[in-house]
């Protein structure tokens, strides 16, 4: 009973230190910004519930926004992000940052591309808190973190398997053309 008990002890703690390793492999914004993990990360929180629905939704539209060249435009996208996730019952985030970016948006000009940074900041923070850390402890993480280790993975021609021989058209063609 000592023997397994010791045992039972040892295993436990590798598992441990293992589980302990690999979430430090995949960082957050890793994690945000490849879309196979964002998509797993997505369903991970909705299904469990952890943050607030619309968190991912802002940062997808906030993502675009960012991506958005036009300055005439990134003023309404800029005030449509505000309206959906800032104001009223709906808001996500502090009412002092809600009303600095509110104040900036007032203005007929178009925002500076740093306006919404410190919401991005206190969003980092809530899903690296809890979420992130619950995330890559449960059995959810598992895929994404094999197909972070077939990204190291050269392919050999060994694992293909011939299906076919595909011809060069263009020297059939020259061949034909000389008969």
């Amino acid at each position: 009973a000592t023997y397994l008990t010791a045992l039972v002890r040892q295993l436990t703690g590798m598992v441990g230190d293992s589980l302990a390793s690999r979430g430090s492999e995949i960082s957050l914004e890793e994690v945000l910004s490849n879309a196979v993990f964002y998509s797993v990360f997505q369903k991970y929180l909705n299904e469990h519930k952890l943050v607030d629905g619309k968190l991912l939704p802002f940062m997808q539209e906030l993502n675009a926004y960012l991506d958005s060249h036009s300055a005439a435009g990134s003023l309404s996208m800029a005030r449509g992000i505000h309206r959906k996730y800032m104001v009223g019952a709906a808001s996500l985030f502090s009412q002092e940052l809600v009303g600095t970016i509110s104040a900036q948006l007032d203005k007929e000009e178009p925002p500076p591309r740093d306006l919404f940074t410190p919401l991005l900041t206190e969003v980092y923070g809530t899903l690296s808190k809890s979420a992130l850390k619950l995330f890559q402890q449960s059995a959810a993480f598992q895929p994404c973190l094999e197909l972070k280790a077939k990204e190291t993975q050269v392919s050999n021609v060994s694992e293909y398997k011939l299906l076919q021989i595909l011809e060069d058209r263009k020297s059939t063609r020259l061949n034909s053309s000389h008969d």
